[in-house]
């Protein structure tokens, strides 16, 4: 259209004019052209608009997805409300009033620990009818530490963070004077974990020990730490820390400088004989021992069969406990199946140790309870 006007003005450039009719013709063609490109168009929106509304039906229909909490609070959490009043009124309250419900926004907030000097005052006072009375004042508040500042919240504070959060005093120490201002060195602290340990502690530790040996089943394991020693040569050397663990999971540690029977004294000690050992071998620890373990298979791996000389073996080592007095028992590990658990019990044996038996049994239940009942 723009290049037929500009013919009809200016011609070809030859000197020629376009007619007027020409001229005409061409911006109705251009002008119809116009009017199509527009229907389209506008059809083209409708189509978008359509799309647009039925994608979003599509997604209000959608099931909401699951989020993933990112955070969980106790329910006993305590509870905070504050109301957040707007400037305006808060410089005029009496032109407002409050109306509807108001919107409502959570956060969660942490208080950091922080120190407190309380000065602890204890007037005194004197009867106004008796002045031949000595003077009154409150008992002072029993304390933890005879004569110490230290509180029972810091106390608890210290002990926690060392042990169940893995803190060690140093940083303990850094931390109170950078964030709080206060020095509290770690020597200091140490004194107070160890009189905390051996005055209070201690009661509740022999209370959890006494439990788990009253248990009928306990394991027990020992872990060598290297740990330091002024009084060896070399500074440091070898300890080793001991666990013993109930069927319940209940446990106990103790800390021990090696592996001796001396280790065992107040729990179950137990001797293992192998089966090339004989029995004569224990006759000298029959009073120091709560257990004598008689292989039945050479120790290295399950499935073995039975060696039958075991079966005298647990008559020998029955007719020395008896004449000795000993209450110990003896357990056969090894072997142990259906087939010879009630020869074992008749020779004198009182545990039994079954690993194939049970397990590889189509009824392991069943068979523990066959072993029971032999």
């Amino acid at each position: 259209m723009i290049g037929a006007l500009r013919q009809r003005l200016f011609g070809t450039g030859q000197g020629e004019k376009v007619d007027h009719a020409q001229l005409q013709i061409q911006l109705g063609l251009a002008e119809a052209e116009l009017t199509s490109l527009h229907s389209q168009t506008r059809d083209r929106e409708d189509e978008q608009i359509d799309e647009l509304v039925e994608t979003s039906s599509k997604t209000e229909q959608a099931p909401e997805l699951t989020r993933v909490k990112r955070y969980s609070l106790p329910e006993d959490i305590e509870e905070r409300v504050e109301r957040i009043i707007p400037d305006e009124v808060l410089a005029d309250p009496e032109r407002y009033r409050e109306v509807g419900q108001p919107e409502v926004t959570e956060i969660i907030d942490l208080e950091p620990a922080r120190f407190v000097r309380i000065k602890q005052v204890f007037p005194r006072y004197v009867d106004k009818a008796d002045r031949s009375a000595a003077p009154v004042t409150a008992p002072r508040p029993p304390r933890v530490l005879l004569g110490g500042l230290a509180s029972v919240r810091l106390l608890v504070h210290v002990i926690l963070a060392k042990y169940l959060e893995h803190t060690p005093l140093y940083r303990q120490e850094q931390s109170f004077k950078l964030r709080c201002g206060v020095h509290i060195s770690r020597k200091t602290m140490g004194g107070w974990i160890g009189h905390v340990a051996g005055q209070w502690l201690s009661m509740i530790y022999e209370s959890i020990k006494n439990d788990v040996r009253s248990s009928l089943y306990l394991g027990a394991d020992e872990t060598p730490i290297t740990c330091l020693d002024r009084d060896f040569g070399k500074g440091s050397r070898k300890g080793y820390l001991w666990v013993y663990v109930n069927r319940e999971g209940d446990c106990v540690y103790e800390w021990h400088m090696g592996r001796s029977v001396k280790c065992a004294e107040g729990m179950l000690a137990g001797v293992a004989l192998n089966p090339h050992t004989p029995v004569s071998a224990v006759s000298e620890v029959l009073h120091d021992a709560d257990l004598f373990c008689l292989m039945s298979v050479n120790p290295g791996f399950g499935g073995q069969s039975f060696i039958p000389q075991t079966y005298e073996k647990v008559r020998q080592l029955r007719r020395m406990l008896d004449e000795a007095g000993s209450t110990a028992k003896i357990e056969i590990d090894g072997g142990v199946n259906a087939q010879n658990a009630a020869d074992l019990k008749a020779a004198g044996a009182d545990v039994l140790v079954a690993g194939n038996a049970v397990f590889k049994a189509p009824d392991p239940i069943g068979m523990i309870a066959q072993l029971h009942g032999a």
